[in-house]
Formats: structure tokens, C-alpha cells, sequence
């Protein structure tokens, strides 16, 4: 049978192209599964080199990159140094006596409120009370601590126009929010004026 199979094989006048149908296939074969092997190997090729790309240029804009960090940390610890929390409340309280004290002025009292808390929202001002409409929108981590501080001191005119600019100089993050003058107790040029400022502080919402 199989010898009648190669006779009418041979004799067929299709057999060249048989043949050649027959190479053709048994090559698709052949090259089918190296084909799908080199665009893999190509593929991972070219994700290999993408990732190295991206790993070389983050290496080269690293040093910058802990530059601009440097910069953000340097400057929060600026401000937090400025800040009044429960934590520096008596050394800015050692502060303002000194600076009544160098502005030949007496301190009659020092009264500080509890802290009071508010959302600190992004693009926010420390001196608005009232809740904004897009508050959700504007969330942040932190909350904004403000104490009001009263401060009631007795001295001349010009000794108490020394001492608020003493005051307007210090870089606490303080705001003036009012000032009371009358006459002083003892008479005489002595002036009785009393301050309310308040300062403040930011903390991280604490986690019920």
C-alpha cells in the first residue's frame, strides 16, 4: 500500500508542488515557536532597557530630588520653630517678659485660652474663623491649633510704642488683634495698654 502510495506520488504531475508545500509547512512549524521566542526575548529586551533608562535618570535627578527635599524640611522646621504649641507655650512666655522687661515696661498680666482647633485646609488663613463651602475640597492631614493671648502692661507712651514694635519684629507666628490704652493706676505719664494677640501652631489630626 505504501508502495502504491510513493508510485502515484511519483508519478503525479503535482509533485513538485507538493513538495514544495510540504517543505513550506514542516518550516512554518519549525520557525513558528523561534519567532514567538524572539519577540518575547525581544519584548523582555525592551523592557529591560526601558527600566534601566528610568532607573539611570532617577539616579541622575536623585541628587536634586534630596536637594528640593532638604529645602521643603529646612523651611518646615523654620516654620514650626516659630509656631506657639502646648510644647514651646512657656518659652514664649520667657520671650514677651523679656521683651516688656527690655522695653522698660511692667507686666501687670499674662493670661493664655486653651488651644481651640479647626480643620488647616490648603490655601488656608490662619485668621479665618468661618468654614468655607469647599472645606472637604481642601482638606489636608492637619489641624490648626490658635491660642489667644492677654497681655495687660503698664509704662510711658514711648515705652509701650517700643515695645509693640519689639513685638512687631519677632517672628512668631502671632496676630495682633487688639489693643486697649487708658490711664494708668498710679497717674501721672504712666499708660495702662492691654493686647490681645493670637498665636498659633499646626498638628496632625489625631486618630480616633
Amino acid at each position: 500500500m505504501n508502495d502504491s502510495l510513493l508510485r502515484r506520488f511519483c508519478e503525479s504531475r503535482h509533485r513538485k508542488l507538493i513538495v514544495v508545500i510540504v517543505t513550506t509547512l514542516l518550516g512554518l512549524l519549525v520557525l513558528i515557536p523561534l519567532v514567538d521566542d524572539y519577540f518575547d526575548k525581544s519584548n523582555s529586551h525592551s523592557t529591560l532597557t526601558n527600566d534601566l533608562d528610568r532607573a539611570r535618570q532617577t539616579d541622575e535627578g536623585l541628587p536634586k530630588l534630596e536637594e528640593e527635599v532638604a529645602k521643603i524640611v529646612a523651611n518646615l522646621e523654620a516654620i514650626d520653630s516659630r509656631a506657639i504649641s502646648s510644647d514651646s507655650l512657656s518659652d514664649y512666655r520667657n520671650k514677651v517678659m523679656d521683651l516688656v522687661r527690655k522695653a522698660d515696661c511692667q507686666v501687670r498680666r499674662f493670661d493664655v485660652s486653651n488651644a481651640i482647633y479647626r480643620p488647616w485646609l490648603r490655601d488656608d488663613n490662619p485668621l479665618t474663623t468661618a468654614t468655607p463651602l469647599d472645606a472637604k475640597k481642601r482638606k489636608t492631614p492637619f489641624a490648626l491649633e490658635r491660642r489667644n493671648v492677654v497681655l495687660l502692661v503698664d509704662g510711658s507712651m514711648e515705652d509701650l510704642r517700643v515695645l509693640l514694635g519689639k513685638l512687631h519684629q519677632d517672628d512668631t507666628l502671632a496676630a495682633l488683634q487688639r489693643v486697649e490704652l487708658q490711664a494708668g493706676a498710679r497717674g501721672g505719664d504712666q499708660v495702662t495698654m492691654e493686647l490681645e494677640m493670637w498665636v498659633f501652631a499646626l498638628s496632625r489630626h489625631k486618630k480616633a
